[in-house]
């Protein structure tokens, strides 16, 4: 087969889906190493149109931890059924023991989790379910940035990437209670920094007064987010992984809501491409605000019409497809079974999703992955310029 010339695949190959790409790169040499090349990872950004999430099942194995993909068989308008592939899309085993393991974000098509190891050090992994990639971060000894012995510590990651220099980094923010003055619950606040393809973390120096941060971080424009719920009205902390500097942003401008009752009810939300905010009304509504150049926008308001009695619920939504819908995941009470919903937004009307063939033994959470490009985990290119 006659080689085309490389300028043409790439124009070709940068409008194409990053599955397709994938499977395009068993056809020959030529096409492999242009799909490898870090250059149609930038480039694909740019001119590709916005992919649809694929829903993926995470099972809280001890050993090993597993990524099993899965995909829509049926849809009616009362249910949604997921039923998972023959083969697991990605399987993985860890090179230390580890109790449990927590998918906690996603940026650029990598997905990252969190591993509880036996000897308590924070060990993060990210992983390319595309090319079936996994890579262990060195772990963090919670212990050592600080000059005392912690309370209480606690840490709060996100990953994120620099298009400046085609670098992904993970970014964790590790807080922590000082033993020798527990009375006043003095916090105290370090941030490390580890850039994908290096064997080491680096501790960035104080830039922020110290903050209640929660939840872990979410990627969009160049920014990571995270809530801030210590304040009486929670705040954004924003971290631009390419500056690495941190700023405050206040909260959406909503109305009636009372903020020292409802603190639990508010979260980032990861929308692919988009911070949302969400905001949980005690009468079952939720607003969605999305961050457009720097000012918070309504983007949907959800109604929820529960087929059961909720008491107490536990919300988490993520985005099911480009049509706006969202996937939502509620659990009532604590402790108790999760069930998850398609809310359409057109309709107006909640979907149960069922899943098929699923194992009950293990824990299970449903994650929306956006395949985003097919940069290789293990091989990041930082000299990449266009």
């Amino acid at each position: 087969m006659a080689e085309l010339p490389s300028d043409v695949l790439f124009n070709i190959f940068s409008r194409l889906p990053v599955k397709s790409l994938a499977r395009c790169r068993c056809v020959s040499k030529q096409w492999c190493e242009c799909i490898n090349d870090p250059y149609l990872a930038i480039i694909h950004g740019e001119r590709s149109s916005p992919e649809e999430p694929k829903p993926i099942i995470y099972y809280g194995h001890s050993n090993p931890p597993c990524i099993v993909s899965f995909h829509i068989t049926k849809s009616n308008e009362t249910m949604t059924l997921l039923e998972d592939k023959i083969n697991p899309h990605k399987q993985f085993r860890c090179t230390q023991s580890s109790r449990a393991t927590m998918v906690r974000g996603s940026c650029n098509g990598l997905i990252y989790a969190s591993q509880d190891h036996v000897l308590d050090k924070l060990s993060l992994v990210v992983i390319h379910p595309v090319r079936k990639e996994c890579h262990e971060l060195p772990p963090i000894d919670p212990y050592v940035p600080w000059p005392y012995n912690p309370v209480t510590q606690k840490s709060s990651c996100g990953l994120g990437f620099d298009a400046s220099t085609n670098t992904f980094k993970m970014v964790c923010v590790l807080s922590s209670v000082d033993q020798a003055h527990p009375d006043t619950r003095r916090m105290t606040q370090c941030t490390m920094v580890h850039v994908l393809g290096t064997n080491s973390w680096r501790k960035m120096p104080p830039k922020l007064p110290p903050l209640s941060i929660t939840g872990d971080g979410v990627f969009a424009d160049g920014c990571l987010y995270w809530l801030n719920k210590g304040a009486v009205h929670p705040l954004v902390t924003c971290f631009d992984v390419k500056e690495e500097e941190f700023r405050l942003i206040t909260r959406p401008k909503t109305t009636g809501i009372s903020w020292m009752l409802s603190l639990r009810f508010v979260e980032l939300l990861d929308l692919h491409g988009e911070v949302g905010y969400s905001i949980y009304h005690l009468n079952n509504k939720i607003e969605v605000w999305v961050l457009k150049e720097k000012q918070w926008v309504i983007r949907y308001v959800i109604h929820l019409q529960l087929p059961f009695y909720a008491e107490y619920y536990y919300i988490k939504i993520g985005r099911w497809n480009n049509e706006g819908d969202v996937l939502i995941q509620i659990q009532t009470p604590p402790g108790a079974k999760v069930r998850w919903f398609v809310y359409s937004l057109k309709r107006e009307l909640l979907d149960e999703v069922k899943i098929v063939h699923e194992d009950g033994k293990y824990n299970k959470y449903i994650y929306m992955y956006p395949a985003g490009n097919l940069l290789s985990i293990l091989g990041i290119n930082t000299n990449i310029a266009l």
